[in-house]
């Protein structure tokens, strides 16, 4: 548990083992001074012991029916927005992409990983990211694979490919460039 105003960097990125393990609750209100208790977390305790055992007997029976914590739409929104402004590789994807599911029997269309690097490259260092932060190819495909369920390497002989996702409409230029 960690109370900051500042959220920190992940070294590699997010994956989805980091993103699965982190819960970030979003505190919106800032309390006028005025209405401040000092030690408030100390007074409970010492002053009403039973409601406060009562409390979180009742908050870890909610936990253990519902299988898991409730999450507020603020927490989410937090998290998406920290993760894509920590990783460039979720943002890109937020951003650029969408997943196109493959059919069975379908002709199976990919991008050259290479060429798609590229492309997240060039959108990443035009966003601000630090040329520091951005992964080299392979960490790139593993961490679009973590970000865009769905997208998944093809190796051929001709090279490596990656399938799943395209780019949404308005990066469509981007896109037939790829294919070029």
């Amino acid at each position: 548990i960690h109370a900051t105003n500042v959220l920190p960097t992940f070294e590699g990125g997010f994956d989805r083992g980091v993103l699965r393990r982190l819960l970030l609750l979003v505190f919106n209100r800032v309390i006028p001074e005025k209405e401040r208790i000092n030690d408030l977390g100390k007074r409970i305790a010492v002053e009403e012991p039973d409601l406060l055992l009562a409390f979180a007997v009742g908050g870890a029976s909610d936990l253990i029916k519902s299988g898991n914590f409730i999450v507020p739409q603020s927490s989410q929104k937090g998290l998406e927005k920290w993760s894509g402004s920590a990783d460039p590789v979720i943002a890109w994807a937020s951003a650029c992409l969408e997943t196109d599911p493959i059919s069975p029997g379908q002709k199976i269309v990919g991008h050259k990983s290479g060429a798609v690097h590229a492309k997240f490259k060039d959108w990443a260092v035009a966003e601000g990211y630090r040329a520091d932060s951005i992964p080299a190819v392979n960490g790139f495909v593993q961490r679009l694979q973590a970000a865009l369920p769905g997208v998944r390497s093809r190796h051929t002989n001709a090279g490596n490919y990656l399938v799943g996702f395209k780019i949404v409409e308005r990066f469509a230029r981007a896109e037939q460039e790829l294919d070029a």
